[in-house]
Formats: C-alpha cells, sequence, structure tokens
C-alpha cells in the first residue's frame, strides 16, 4: 500500500484493483486482505474501492518500508550483493530484522536517505537524533518526472532519479539496467519511439522500456551542476 501510494499521481488513492495487479494474486485473496487490514483498523475502504491507510497503518508500513531499503543499503553497500538482486532478498529480510538492528543499520550506513533505487527512506528522523541535512538526496533542489512524461515532451538529457517498487521485481530488466547504466545518478539520452516505448541511451547501450516501465522510472531534466555532485548508488 504505502508503495503504491508513492507510484500513484499526487493525491491519488491506490485502488484494489492496483492492489491486485501489484501482488499479482486472486481478487478473492485481495479482498480477504483488506477486510483483515480494516478490521485491524490499518486501512479504510472507500465506497470507490479506494484503499487508504490510517494514521497507525501508515505508521506500520512506514516501519516496514524503512527496513526494507536499509537492507537494500547493507546488502548493496556493505554486503556488495548484485543491485538488481537486492529488492528481493530485502523483502526477505524485512520483517525480522529487530529494531535494535535497525538502529545499528543507520549508525553502519551513516544514515542514507535514499535506498539504492533512489526511494526516499522515511522515518529517519525517528531513529536519529539530529537533523540530516545530507546530501546524498538531490531530489528537493530540482524538479522530477516521469520517464513517460519527459519522453512526451520531447525527451532529452536527464538524470535518473528513482525507480519505483514495480520496476524492482523485475531481475532481468534490472540487470539490463544496470549494465547500460541507467541508474540512479546516471546521465541519459531520452527518445521516444511512438506511444508505447521510449529509448534511453546510457553511457554503455541503449535500452528499451515500455510504456509501463517507463512510468516506473522518475528523471530530472539534466543540470551539469547538479549532475556533478550525484553518485552511483548501485555498488
Amino acid at each position: 500500500m504505502y508503495e503504491l501510494e508513492e507510484e500513484e499521481e499526487e493525491g491519488a488513492v491506490p485502488t484494489r484493483r492496483a492492489l491486485q495487479a501489484r501482488l499479482r494474486v486472486t481478487r478473492s485473496a485481495i479482498c480477504q486482505q483488506v477486510v483483515r487490514l480494516e478490521r485491524d483498523g490499518l486501512v479504510e475502504l472507500s465506497a470507490a474501492d479506494r484503499i487508504r491507510l490510517t494514521e497507525p497503518g501508515r505508521a506500520a508500513a512506514v516501519r516496514i518500508i524503512r527496513k526494507h531499503r536499509l537492507v537494500e543499503r547493507l546488502l548493496v553497500d556493505i554486503i556488495g550483493l548484485d543491485w538488481e538482486l537486492s529488492h528481493a532478498e530485502a523483502t526477505r529480510w524485512q520483517h525480522v530484522v529487530s529494531d535494535a538492528v535497525e538502529r545499528k543499520l543507520v549508525m553502519i550506513l551513516d544514515a542514507p536517505e535514499v535506498s539504492p533505487f533512489g526511494n526516499p527512506i522515511p522515518g529517519l528522523d525517528q531513529l536519529t537524533s539530529g537533523p540530516l541535512g545530507r546530501p546524498d538526496d538531490l531530489r528537493g533542489t530540482r524538479p522530477l518526472i516521469r520517464l513517460d512524461d519527459f519522453a512526451r515532451r520531447g525527451g532529452g538529457r536527464a538524470s535518473i532519479a528513482q525507480l519505483f517498487e514495480r520496476i524492482q521485481a523485475d531481475r532481468v530488466q534490472l540487470s539490463r539496467l544496470r549494465r547500460a547504466g541507467v541508474v540512479p545518478g546516471g546521465i541519459v539520452d531520452v527518445r521516444p519511439e511512438g506511444l508505447d516505448r521510449v529509448d534511453i541511451a546510457a553511457r554503455l547501450e541503449t535500452v528499451v522500456l515500455d510504456a509501463a516501465g517507463a512510468r516506473s522510472v522518475i528523471v530530472a531534466p539534466y543540470d551539469p551542476q547538479v549532475a556533478g555532485h550525484e553518485v552511483d548508488r548501485t555498488g
């Protein structure tokens, strides 16, 4: 739910159908899960089939997502696991990482603000005593746009800022993107190719994304001053 909300247009609320598509389960399974979450006070379901996290639900989601993305950083930065494998592995770890281990991870990793995929690590202020103020997330200093929207506006040079969760589940696609240099901090040339595909010319090769893939990538129009400070976070 939390990740679906991140990926929706600003202000939009995910539906049961979107949750079913993400989890790739039957509608009855989703209905049962939503009923349990609603019973436990973690979500609210509207007449329009929209699912909204309650305050307790959002707090629980933040804890899980924070652990997941910290584990991703541990796997990539410290252990050296391949970038494209880190999401699936962190999914296995996220429910068994204790609060004590989580705080230790924040210290060891120097309180990273974003995951290896450029996604913000939420709720870090709950684990740190002072303001973060670190420069590894430059998204607040520049406009961001979905890759498909950027291509529709003519494309051009851009820097990769973020890859959403739905593309992280595709290891083959992630491996192609990493080999090409289409990773957070990477500089690419974007060329629209019709309505359903986008060509991305990166430092090593050109890769093609379909419409769904292009909606899963966030870019920033290229700025040489900002680009000089960006870091490849894939290990």
